[in-house]
């Protein structure tokens, strides 16, 4: 049953506008609106930009966003024919319900050589609506709804890698996990965000043994993106690898191994199904992808739950080659077909 709010004596005799509600019923009114519009709504008065602007608030209204997958896209500014020799950097989320692209965070940078693969503007990792990206190696947090960006300690990532983000449950703080190759092994390490602290995630006591540990999960994992999941950070194994996804308790704060029910000789992405860490995998240039759920986390009891099979003459009419990964993206049963090109 919902709870009555009973306004002052005072507002009461007065006519009750948009004006003068009370926080909890505005903040309520305001988590029905897109992201844009909260963006709007921040220009109104400092009222409406102070509850938006609440923490509390913004993971609410993240929370009711329907989950959608991040591309990042790098266009030319001007026409075929201008050469000014700059780029718009571009992370767009793809909404399923509408199959349109909604813009998220955009800036224009100088132009680099592609044929060195070497783009200046990478996105880390996301959480709680937030955004970790880095241009030319200098690292920012962005908030795509009230576009406030935040700039990262440590300034370069020339000997770093960014692991992840995430909330850490104990102080909620947002933390970065980075990782670095140093000396006779590899090194990882948190800084919290915001407050230039770092330190060591490993004890003294046991350092050596989880160093040897890491350093081999180094090698058969890929620390790219990694994909939260109820908290925790996860990565999938190399093409061949190891049948086990590294799994980064952001609580505890240690590593620890997530078996996958099947030989790593596919292409494969994380999902959530259901409330369930779920793994799609599927063969470079194949027309079928297959769907696992993980049923019990705590046992590791994955269940093959669907078959998606895809036309493969209407994929060749953008891909003939036969080079294409299948993914899928929502328990919808959405499959995103990425080509070379």
């Amino acid at each position: 049953m919902a709870e009555t709010v009973r306004l002052p004596e005072q507002q009461r005799r007065r006519p009750l506008t948009i004006a003068n509600l009370p926080e909890e019923i505005l903040s309520e009114i305001l988590l029905l609106l897109p992201p844009k519009s909260i963006l709007q709504c921040r220009a109104v008065c400092k009222a409406w930009r102070d509850v938006t602007s609440d923490r509390a608030f913004l993971l609410a209204h993240h929370c009711r966003q329907p989950p959608q997958r991040l591309l990042t896209f790098i266009r030319d500014v001007g026409s075929r024919h201008d050469d000014l020799d700059i780029l718009d950097y571009c992370v767009e989320a793809v909404d399923f319900r509408t199959h349109q692209f909604q813009s998220l965070a955009r800036f224009t940078g100088q132009d680099y050589d592609c044929s060195l693969e070497d783009s200046p503007f990478t996105v880390h990792a996301s959480c709680d609506g937030l955004l970790l990206m880095s241009y030319n190696n200098y690292l920012h947090l962005c908030n795509p709804t009230t576009r406030q960006w935040l700039w990262v300690f440590p300034p370069a990532l020339q000997h770093d890698t960014v692991l992840g983000l995430y909330s850490h449950g104990h102080s909620s703080e947002y933390r970065v996990l980075y990782y670095r190759e140093i000396g006779l092994g590899p090194e990882f390490y948190i800084s919290i965000v915001g407050s230039g602290k770092e330190r060591s995630i490993w004890p003294h006591s046991s350092s050596a043994s989880l160093r040897k540990w890491l350093a081999k999960g180094k090698e058969e994992t890929q620390f790219n993106e990694p994909f939260l999941f109820h908290g925790n950070l996860h990565w999938l194994p190399h093409l061949g690898g190891q049948n086990k996804i590294v799994v980064f308790d952001t609580l505890d704060e240690v590593f620890r191994w997530l078996h996958v029910p099947f030989k790593m000789h596919n292409v494969s992405s994380l999902l959530e199904i259901e409330g369930s860490l779920a793994m799609s995998n599927s063969h470079i240039g194949s027309s079928k992808v297959d769907l696992w759920l993980l049923q019990d986390y705590k046992h590791m009891v994955w269940v093959h739950k669907y078959r998606i099979e895809l036309p493969v003459i209407e994929i060749r009419r953008f891909e003939e080659d036969d080079g294409w990964y299948l993914h899928i993206v929502s328990q919808e049963g959405d499959v995103l077909v990425d080509g070379f090109d």
